[in-house]
């Protein structure tokens, strides 16, 4: 139909409304935030316009991310709050700890826009958080992980002796023992290692090592562990594993990644930590791997993180006390 034979009321209905649409759709504006940076910080900063995201990788000396100041530019007419707080580029200091996020407005209507920063490569992917404060390993340039999976008949009661075969591979490169080798040394019927099994096989195969007990507190306990990491020692741990709290994500190299019983006692490696936003994770070996590995192959018992809280709890009602070693000929034993 031409427009020319339209009646003239309905012609005017039909542009009267092809107009308010047309306005409506001007009225929608951006909410864009356009440009992004850290203020006397040489951070990179990435814009992900699709899903309102921004990355920011601060330098590795970056530990305190709180009182940080940012410029940035948004779309005219645009104001910006953090928790309806008004943000003014170049002046409002924010804390990047955790995710931020902008809430850009104008004329009505909204879009939210988060910040994600981190000083490192790893550790959010891993499950820990974004900011590493401070990391130590007592590594060596051999392997001396062992899962207890597949180790004899008693198999399900080996952390013990893997653990210790573990710690005296690390003392002595020359060591050459098995997991069979110490589970055949002491309670060769099965059961669980007690604390004096461990104690004589390390002393029988001459590896410094003393017991100590743990102080009561919380900060005591995570001040023992960290001293004889930073002096280069291993820790052995017997602790009530159920108390460690239990952790699904597949991808996540942090908490208890298995099921447990409430009640079983189970012995672990404290080799190494890491403080991620001002939190505590010790490094591990557990032996209770069972053959699960992350998606890369990895055995997820090996370089597993706990936290200091809950190696606390599980240890304070179980077994308060720790074993300690040293490598050979590097005694230090405190």
């Amino acid at each position: 139909m031409k427009l020319s034979k339209m009646p003239a009321i309905l012609l005017c209905l039909f542009l009267c409304n092809c107009k308010k649409d047309n306005t409506s759709a001007n009225q929608q504006q951006d909410t864009n935030i356009l440009t992004y940076s850290i203020q006397n910080t040489p951070a990179v900063v990435s814009i992900v316009a699709s899903q309102h995201l921004i990355n920011i990788r601060f330098p590795d000396g970056v530990m305190n991310a709180d009182s940080i100041i940012a410029n940035f530019t948004l779309s005219s007419g645009c104001t910006a709050t953090i928790k309806n707080i008004q943000q003014v580029s170049g002046v409002s200091k924010n804390n990047y700890s955790s995710i931020i996020t902008y809430t850009v407005s104008a004329s009505g209507s909204s879009t939210d826009w988060k910040v994600i920063a981190t000083n490192n490569n790893y550790t959010a992917s891993q499950g820990f958080g974004n900011f590493l404060q401070q990391t130590v390993s007592n590594n060596t340039s051999f392997p001396w992980y062992i899962d207890q999976f597949n180790t004899g008949p008693f198999t399900i009661n080996n952390s013990g002796p893997s653990v210790v075969t573990m710690l005296c591979k690390w003392a002595d490169s020359t060591f050459t023992k098995t997991t069979q080798d110490a589970r055949t040394a002491y309670r060769p019927l099965g059961g669980e290692w007690f604390s004096e099994d461990v104690t004589i096989y390390l002393r029988d195969n001459n590896i410094p090592n003393s017991t100590v007990a743990l102080p009561a507190t919380e900060d005591g306990t995570m001040q023992t562990l960290k001293r004889q990491v930073d002096l280069n020692q291993l820790v052995i741990v017997d602790l009530e594993m159920n108390v460690v709290r239990f952790n699904s994500d597949t991808n996540s190299h942090v908490d208890r990644f298995y099921t447990i019983d409430p009640g079983i006692g189970h012995y672990l490696i404290v080799k190494g930590y890491k403080e991620v936003d001002n939190q505590m994770y010790f490094e591990v070996y557990d032996p209770n791997s069972f053959a699960v590995t992350y998606s890369n192959g990895n055995l997820k018992g090996k370089d597993r993180y706990y936290r200091s809280k809950d190696l606390f709890d599980a240890t304070k009602t179980f077994w308060p006390k720790v074993f300690i070693a040293a490598k050979k000929g590097n005694i230090v034993i405190e």
